[in-house]
C-alpha cells in the first residue's frame, strides 16, 4: 500500500495520516510540510475535579484525612437520602465521630 503513496497515486486518508504520525511521534503539521517543527503538540490537559481534590490532599496530616474521610462519608449518606427522600423514603445519617451529632 505505501507504493501508492510513494508513486503519488493515493494519498492517504486522515485516520492513516494520524497512526503515521504517532508512529514517528511527529506533529501532523510537520507530516505535511506545514511546519519544520516535529514535536507533536501537546494539549494542556484540564485537571477533573477529582484531581484538584486530590492535588490539595498532597499535605494533609493523618489526622485531617480521618476527617476528611468521614466528611466524605457524610456527603455520600446525605446525597443517597436525598435521593431516597426524592423516592419517599426518609432517614438521616451522621456517621460516628463525624461531630454532626
Amino acid at each position: 500500500m505505501n507504493r501508492f503513496y510513494e508513486n503519488e497515486k493515493r494519498d492517504p486518508d486522515t485516520e492513516m495520516l494520524i497512526r503515521i504520525a504517532d508512529f514517528f511521534n511527529v506533529s501532523l503539521d510537520y507530516l505535511l510540510g506545514r511546519t519544520n517543527d516535529p514535536s507533536p503538540l501537546t494539549q494542556e490537559k484540564t485537571p477533573s475535579y477529582q484531581e484538584e481534590v486530590i492535588q490539595e490532599l498532597e499535605d494533609i496530616t493523618p489526622e485531617m484525612a480521618s476527617e476528611v474521610r468521614q466528611f466524605i462519608s457524610y456527603l455520600k449518606h446525605k446525597e443517597e437520602s436525598a435521593a431516597g427522600t426524592a423516592a419517599g423514603k426518609n432517614s438521616t445519617f451522621y456517621p460516628a465521630n463525624s461531630g454532626f451529632i
